[in-house]
C-alpha cells in the first residue's frame, strides 16, 4: 500500500491544515495545491489517497448504519477497520506512525473532504456509467444474383458503448445512418451549450459553486 505509507508520514499539524484549507472544496487539484503548498512530496497521489479514502469512508459507514442498529454504529468504524488491516499488515514502526496520524486524519476525512465525497459520489450515483464508445463505419456491396458483380454499396455505421453497470463492464451496439449521426451530433452540442449556460449562470455572485466532471480538472 505505497500510498497509505506515503501518507503516513506525513505530520499532524500537515493534515491539520489541509482540513482547514480545503473546508467545503469540490475538487481534489485544490487539495493537491494546498499539499504542495506545504511543501508535501507526491502531493497529486496524496490528494487523490485523500479523496478516496473520505469516499470509501463515507460509503462504509453509510452502509453500515444500513445494516445494523445505528446505536451499534459509529463514525469512523472505517478508520478503525483500516487500522486493523494495516496492523496486520506493516511493522511495529510504520503502523506507529499511522497510529499517530490517525487522531488528524478522521476529521480531515469526514468533515474537511465531506463535501468533496459527496461532490464525487454524486457524480457516479448513476445505474450506468459511460466508459468508451467507438464509431465502426464501414461499406457493404450489394450484388448481382450470381454475386460477380458489385451493383451499389451502402454506408453503414455502427457505435459501440462500453458501460459500467452494477460493478461489470458491458457493451451494446446499435447501427446508425447518417440521420441519426446527426442527430447525436446534434443533441451532444446542445448538452454543451446547456453546460455552459449552467455554469454560467452558477459563477453569478451569490450563486454555490459547481464543477463540471470531465471539464473542469478533479
Amino acid at each position: 500500500m505505497p500510498a497509505l505509507e506515503a501518507l503516513s508520514k506525513l505530520t499532524a499539524d500537515q493534515l491539520d491544515r489541509v482540513r482547514l484549507q480545503v473546508a467545503d472544496s469540490i475538487s481534489v487539484l485544490e487539495v493537491e495545491r494546498v499539499l504542495s503548498g506545504l511543501g508535501v512530496d507526491e502531493s497529486s497521489m496524496l490528494a487523490e489517497t485523500l479523496a478516496s479514502l473520505a469516499m470509501t469512508a463515507r460509503y462504509f459507514d453509510d452502509r453500515q448504519s444500513a445494516e445494523g442498529p445505528k446505536s451499534s454504529r459509529s463514525e469512523g468504524d472505517f478508520l478503525k477497520q483500516l487500522d486493523s488491516e494495516l496492523c496486520s499488515r506493516w511493522n511495529e514502526e510504520a503502523f506507529a506512525r499511522w497510529k499517530q496520524l490517525s487522531a488528524s486524519l478522521r476529521p480531515l476525512l469526514y468533515d474537511g473532504l465531506h463535501v468533496l465525497a459527496k461532490s464525487i459520489r454524486l457524480q457516479y450515483e448513476h445505474t450506468n456509467i459511460f466508459g468508451d464508445a467507438q464509431l465502426v463505419s464501414d461499406i457493404r456491396p450489394v450484388f448481382d444474383r450470381d454475386a460477380s458483380r458489385a451493383l451499389a454499396a451502402i454506408i453503414c455505421h455502427s457505435l459501440r458503448i462500453e458501460y459500467r453497470s452494477e460493478g461489470m463492464t458491458k457493451h451494446i451496439t446499435v447501427a446508425l445512418d447518417s440521420l441519426d449521426l446527426q442527430k447525436l451530433k446534434d443533441l451532444a452540442e446542445r448538452g454543451l451549450k446547456k453546460e455552459s449556460t449552467l455554469a454560467n449562470w452558477l459563477k453569478a455572485p451569490g450563486a454555490i459553486r459547481a464543477k463540471v466532471p470531465g471539464k473542469d480538472a478533479d
